[in-house]
């Protein structure tokens, strides 16, 4: 459930690394829900969102090779 935490820390996220409203309210999710990952097609692989959730393209050729 989206609520107003979530919001206010997706827009925190897209003030602070400019990815798009939508793609931060996924990165917040994620954060709330405690998750070490989040499987993308379209962010930059390997960043890390406020120091503890990893960006994982899984389309980049080096995660491929892993």
């Amino acid at each position: 459930m989206v609520d107003a935490d979530i919001i206010q820390q997706a827009l925190d996220i897209h003030a602070k690394y400019g990815y798009s409203y939508y793609d931060c309210l996924m990165l917040s999710s994620a954060l709330e829900s405690q998750s070490d990952y989040l499987l993308t097609e379209d962010m930059a692989d390997g960043q890390i969102i406020e120091d503890r959730l990893r960006i994982v393209n899984i389309f980049d050729a080096v995660n491929l090779r892993k």
